[in-house]
């Protein structure tokens, strides 16, 4: 049920008979062939025995913009009067075409989920949007034949054969419906409402792509979504387009039961240049497929040293000699801007010289530029060329340039795609995403386009070929439950098919003929969470996160069921991924028979040892402060091999205790006690604030905040100030909060500046990417443009802690000596959640009650310790509560480790744990946390807008062009 109600009045309702859960409403973002045969679509369709399966009779509910069901491909009529009639009808034409066979318009072209839904019967796509049909046509297009007519013929191992104008869908005769949710632009909050009319309507299958990142199963649409499986009905959607970094897989991708797909390139081969002049000859990318042949001058942008131009600026370009080839090179803004700012000064087409000696990557049709966001159709070639050809383009400057069209293989085939989010998901860490589909460059129906396609990235594409792989598996096994068809499509998906295979990545390839042949399915998770149905289960088996010093061992049960007749006997063997740490994998039996109509069940047991998983403290070999133990489990027979994946999200641990004693009437020592496991670094802060646990449970997404302390350091010139945020509960990513600290300068008791961390991407450039950074804000500032500063300096945050680091220049928040500072935070994925600490606190960082520019590691086993030289001055000006030392590979929640300063003829605080008889060792003299340093590149950041608050729920695609 959805309300729209006071927040203070929540609690009143949670306190109801009959309610369950209480849960925010959150609001998401929009997330043919090459991708039919790689996932042997034909073999379903009529190959592997002669299945003949294409989808028929099953009804595939499409959540999305809408559907131009006047498309050719769709069986309409595939003119632009037909689709102008169409759009101008508040009702949906008598006619939907041949292959759309219904819907409704929840919300009306006007709506952009953040206004009032105006729902009509028509449930056409907009011509400014068009994610939907493109989608639509993937699932279950008929596909367009060069003549432009829709195609009649049969569909079997032979149809891809032909040629085609548009390539089928997956499914080429499902039964598709039209369920709107997004207006002509915008996000929606509408995903419930649509998955409750597919439920109600009897829908076999619900596509959705769309989403917003960091997606938690207890999420409102995400236990929508768990709902629909639980009523019989496969639910697949997009993980989402924010990149590589941990926990960014979306909501409602991450409901129990969803399956949740991940995008691989099924592009073999990409659009090649070939460059010649004067007996000279490069090679290079056609980038946007731009039209070639062409003959043109070379003409090198210069800047003002004289020096190949980046291109950034449109005025750049003034006075270029029209019709030439403009050579620029990469850096700093976005890559497809260039093409933008040449052909509105009149050039004939763009060569990019690479940073690096790879070709620069494919961008696809140009429809905008990212740095302004303005709306601009490229058409001529975007070329690019590596850093090693540099200098023979340069030397081509004001000669003739021949350039031919060519093919180039695409060394990213069959990879993740570089825009496809992580798992695992946020919260647990159980496994997300589900298993991986083609979604790069897929080519679909075009809206308003009659018989035209385009070309899109992104798991948006990805999605619907699953779904349509579910239709195929619906009809082959039409008494089957949606958890069954989900264990089939999970656990008959290619792990060879993708590379570098990797659980939390994507999973394996999803595989059409092996589904729709599937006899027997397997299970290993089982969940259910406040205001689902029952419990759902999963073909996956997700250890999720923990923590041990020592040796870890767990077991889970996989249950095998067999739908057949005949009993089927498999061996057993597990394979580690290529990103795991170091583990092991044992069953309670290497062998194992399932009887006909029967099940049977296996243990499986992980071990890790904590030596073999790294701090937390650092970077590992894999990706920041992220370790995993992962791998599948193949079950082989005569009648094949079902794989099962498993993840681990490992935290290795030391226990570093401290303790607190005064040495004189100005002199302390803090007494640092290691008794197993890890190394720990320790990192030494004066304690400001402390804070009551104050967020309800089920609301804290880990910034609940409980410490906040503060350090300075030098980096040459520039002073540096470290503020240590602590919170009671852990979260999985620190990028899915913002948190900080206000600062008053001048004591007024108001806030002048505000320091805090936050997704970079989504400040930067409107995308999530799971990067936490510190930015500044200036709410005093009248200039608009200097309200927010970008520090680009990463936020010291491992991921699944409690306890997190910005840093910031003095400079920038105006410091010179004392000044005071509050702490803060919030939640991105809910409105109302928010904490802040009552009161100041107040430092000097040129004169300190105590020296914190210290940082000291602590062995297993051994101790150390911080001597304190008090300047009681200082200590009774500021009053703070105290010392303050980090310890990230200490058990989450016990990260930070505070206490008053003792002096002697002052009461002693009570000690924590005493630490074992064994040397100490001396602190070395070290920064309190990492000098700065310029953040990693920044991964294509693709995911549709989002609020730095809260992330919208939006049809996603990549953002693409970025630098």
């Amino acid at each position: 049920m959805r309300v729209e109600i006071d927040a203070d009045k929540l609690s009143a309702i949670e306190q109801l008979e009959g309610v369950k859960a209480v849960l925010d409403i959150p609001v998401h973002d929009r997330v043919n062939v090459a991708g039919d045969i790689l996932v042997d679509a034909p073999g379903a369709w009529g190959g592997a025995g002669g299945n003949g399966f294409t989808g028929e009779g099953v009804k595939v509910a499409v959540l999305d913009s809408g559907i131009d069901y006047t498309h050719a491909t769709f069986g309409g009529a595939g003119t632009k009067e037909a689709f102008d009639q169409a759009t101008a009808a508040s009702d949906a034409a008598p006619f939907y075409g041949a292959h759309v066979k219904g819907g409704i318009d929840l919300v009306g072209d006007a709506y952009t989920g953040r206004n009032t839904p105006v729902p009509d019967a028509n449930p056409i796509d907009c011509i400014t949007n068009g994610h939907g049909t493109h989608v639509a046509g993937t699932v279950g297009g008929a596909g367009v034949t060069p003549d432009g007519r829709t195609y009649e013929g049969s569909y079997d191992a032979d149809t891809l054969k032909q040629e085609f104008k548009i390539g089928p869908g997956a499914a080429p005769k499902s039964e598709l419906y039209a369920v709107k949710v997004f207006g002509c632009k915008g996000s929606t909050s509408m995903v419930t409402e649509a998955i409750d009319w597919a439920v109600k309507n009897d829908m076999d299958v619900i596509n959705m792509s769309l989403g917003s990142p960091f997606g938690r199963a207890t999420d409102s649409d995400s236990v929508a979504a768990t709902n629909a499986v639980s009523a019989g009905v496969v639910v697949v959607a997009s993980a989402g387009n924010s990149g590589p970094a941990p926990y960014l897989t979306g909501s409602p991708a991450s409901g129990a039961g969803v399956i949740s797909v991940s995008a691989v390139d099924a592009v073999k081969n990409l659009p090649g240049a070939v460059l010649k002049s004067e007996g000279t000859t490069i090679n290079g990318i056609n980038a946007n497929n731009g039209p070639l042949p062409l003959d043109a001058p070379v003409h090198v942008l210069k800047d003002a040293a004289g020096e190949v131009s980046l291109g950034c600026k449109e005025e750049d370009y003034a006075g270029i000699p029209q019709g030439s080839v403009v050579v620029t090179k990469r850096g700093s803004c976005a890559r497809v801007a260039r093409a933008v700012h040449a052909q509105k000064a009149g050039a004939a087409a763009v060569i990019m010289i690479n940073s690096t000696a790879a070709l620069p990557p494919f961008e696809g049709p140009i429809t905008s530029n990212p740095d302004t966001g303005e709306a601009f159709n490229v058409t001529i070639p975007f070329l690019g060329v590596t850093s090693g050809d540099a200098a023979t383009v340069v030397n081509l400057d004001g000669k003739a340039l021949q350039v031919s069209g060519s093919e180039i293989p695409n060394s990213s085939y069959r990879n993740y795609t570089n825009f496809t989010s992580s798992g695992p998901r946020s919260g647990d860490a159980w496994m997300r995403p589900s298993l991986s589909a083609p979604g790069e460059s897929t080519f679909s129906a075009a809206v308003g386009g009659g018989t035209e396609g385009i070309r899109k990235s992104g798991t948006s594409m990805a999605a619907p070929v699953v779904a349509g792989v579910a239709a195929l598996a619906r009809q082959a096994h039409p008494d089957w439950s949606a958890e069954e068809i989900s264990s089939a499509l999970l656990t008959t998906a290619d792990p060879d098919g993708v590379n570098g295979y990797q659980p939390s990545r994507g999973g394996a390839l999803v595989n059409a003929s092996a589904a729709v042949s599937a006899s027997v399915v397997a299970y290993g998770d089982s969940s259910q969470f406040d205001g689902q149905k029952q419990a759902v289960r999963d073909a996956t088996l997700s250890f999720g996160f923990d923590q041990f010093a020592d040796a870890h061992e767990e077991t889970r049960t996989v249950t095998l069921e067999n739908k057949g007749a005949e009993a089927v006997t498999y061996s057993l063997k597990d394979t580690a991924s290529e990103a795991s740490r170091k583990g092991s994998i044992s069953f309670s039996s290497k062998q194992v028979t399932v009887p006909a109509g029967g099940t049977a069940t296996v243990d499986v047991t992980l071990k890790v040892n904590a030596g073999d998983v790294p701090t937390s403290y650092g970077e590992s070999k894999n990706r920041p402060w992220f370790h995993e133990v992962s791998g599948r489990i193949a079950f082989t027979s005569d009648k094949g091999t079902l794989s099962v994946p498993y993840l681990l999200v490992p935290r290795s641990l030391s226990e570093i205790s401290a303790t607190a004693e005064a040495t004189g009437d100005s002199s302390a020592e803090i007494r640092l006690a290691n008794q197993a496991g890890l190394e720990g670094e320790s990192m030494l802060f004066l304690w400001g604030q402390q804070d009551a646990q104050d967020v309800a449970t089920g609301k804290d997404s880990g910034f609940d905040l409980s410490q906040v302390g503060v350090s300075t350091f030098q980096v040459g010139n520039e002073r540096y100030l470290a503020f240590a945020t602590a919170f009671h509960g852990r979260y999985s990513n620190a990028a899915n909060n913002i948190f900080g600290v206000n600062i008053d300068v001048d004591g007024d008791g108001s806030t002048d500046h505000r320091v805090f961390s936050a997704d970079s991407g989504a400040i930067i450039d409107n995308y999530s990417n799971g990067v936490p950074q510190v930015f500044v804000a200036h709410p005093k500032e009248t200039d608009d443009a200097k309200k927010l500063q970008a520090t680009r300096l990463h936020t010291v945050a491992p991921t699944d802690s409690a306890v997190a680091i910005l840093l910031v220049p003095a400079s920038a928040i105006g410091v010179t000596g004392q000044f005071s500072y509050t702490g803060f935070a919030e939640g991105r994925d809910s409105e109302v959640a928010a904490d802040t600490i009552d009161g100041w606190a107040t430092y000097d960082p040129t004169n300190e009650p105590f020296a914190t520019d210290r940082s000291v590691k602590v062995p297993a086993g051994g101790k150390a310790t911080f001597p304190l030289a008090v300047n009681k001055t200082a200590l009774e000006q500021q009053k703070p509560l105290g010392w303050q030392v980090v310890v990230f590979d200490n058990v989450t929640g016990n990260e930070s480790l505070t206490g008053p300063v003792p002096l002697e003829n002052q009461p002693t605080p009570t000690p924590t744990p005493a630490p074992s008889p064994t040397p100490t060792q001396a602190p070395t003299s070290a920064p309190t946390t990492p000098a700065p340093s310029s953040p990693a590149p920044s991964t294509p950041a693709p995911s549709a807008p989002v609020k730095p608050t809260k992330p919208p729920v939006a049809p996603g695609l990549p953002k693409t062009g970025l630098n």
